[in-house]
């Protein structure tokens, strides 16, 4: 990488303390390489059908896709689960999930560069770890206590179901505080109905990139039915369920739920890359411009990075990408770092103009 001369001579008297100062990213997501998964026992045979869930589910984290969990393209890294394990290694089951007898966890760690190389290999989509941060408002209609929503207060099992979830996906979340405001600006008749517009407003105090209600009730004959609504990049999406239990039923709602936001996210790893031009403004120190190649350096899409020129406090950069500009357009704003300078950008001519946020 080439590093203008001049703007370094004006910057390199800054404090070496600032140089490595660590970052902030609200959304970023660590530890996708690693899972628990319950077993019975540890006896080998539950161990290794441990150790092959344990990889279906980092496969789901690190493509925000759960059908992947059973894609006949996994049948390699399965038989060959030791070329791909970093450490694995047992302990007691936190109480995270309802109507479950297993009490041992197994914790397990995989290679980032091996499962790296092999979803690319298959050509899986690869959700990045700077990731949308998720609202999730929670109702139920319990024939004793009426409709009311779930919180922490409420009913503790499910809120910590639901979150064991997430984690398992490892998608970032932010529950309501359920408190005056909120009580106001969402009256429980029109969150039951799910009334669009009344919601999308009540989430906006939160400032999430995806606000979901989830609502379900049980019926006379046991069975839980429910139904989701979520917003994400401005599409509205309605579902519903029925099933047998609670559990089941939050599994497979978040599960689809999730499948759908990533699908906003993700990207298919290219061969050919693309080259952007990012013009950067509000760089005014050496220690912002060590930051912002960081932050660069940290999307998965980025594969190299070149600065171009530097104009007082503007920073002109070229990266390579393996997806469309705007792709990266969207990852940058979702960082938090940066906001748009004009109005269109020049997608087409492979140009993002931005201006870096202080912190």
């Amino acid at each position: 990488m080439e590093i203008n001369l001049k703007f370094y001579a004006y910057f390199v008297s800054l404090s070496l303390a600032l140089f490595f100062s660590p970052l902030s990213m609200g959304k970023q997501v660590n530890d996708l390489y690693s899972t628990e998964v319950l077993i019975p026992n540890q006896s080998r045979l539950a161990m290794e059908q441990g150790l092959r869930d344990a990889l279906r589910k980092v496969v789901v984290k690190l493509t925000g896709n759960s059908k992947l969990a059973s894609a006949n393209e996994l049948v390699e890294a399965l038989n060959n689960l030791d070329d791909y394990i970093e450490v694995w290694g047992y302990s007691d089951a936190l109480e995270t999930t309802l109507n479950k007898p297993e009490k041992i966890s197994l914790k397990v760690s995989f290679s980032p560069t091996a499962m790296e190389r092999f979803l690319r290999v298959q050509k899986f989509p690869l959700l990045p770890s700077n990731r949308p941060l998720v609202l999730i408002w929670i109702l139920s209609d319990d024939a004793e206590l009426g409709r009311q929503f779930v919180n922490i207060q409420t009913q503790p099992g499910i809120v910590n179901l639901v979150k064991n979830m997430l984690d398992q996906r490892g998608i970032p979340f932010v529950s309501p505080n359920y408190d005056l405001e909120d009580v106001l600006s969402l009256p429980i008749q029109n969150a039951w109905r799910m009334d669009a517009e009344i919601i999308a407003e009540a989430s906006q105090r939160y400032e999430s990139d995806v606000w979901l209600m989830l609502r379900f009730y049980k019926t006379s004959t046991g069975e839980i039915r429910g139904a989701w609504l979520y917003q994400v990049a401005d599409v509205r999406k309605l579902g519903d369920y029925r099933s047998a239990s609670i559990s089941n039923f939050l599994d497979v709602s978040i599960n689809k739920i999730i499948d759908g936001v990533a699908d906003h996210y993700v990207f298919i790893p290219q061969t050919a890359e693309n080259k952007v031009m990012l013009i950067i403004d509000g760089i005014n120190s050496y220690s912002q411009y060590r930051e912002l190649i960081i932050n660069l350096e940290r999307l998965e899409l980025v594969k190299n990075i070149q600065t171009s020129e530097v104009y007082e406090t503007r920073v002109e950069i070229v990266v390579n990408v393996e997806d469309e500009a705007h792709r990266l357009y969207k990852s940058l704003l979702r960082s938090g770092k940066f906001l748009p300078v004009v109005a269109e950008q020049s997608f087409e001519l492979g140009e993002i103009a931005l201006r870096w946020v202080k912190k």
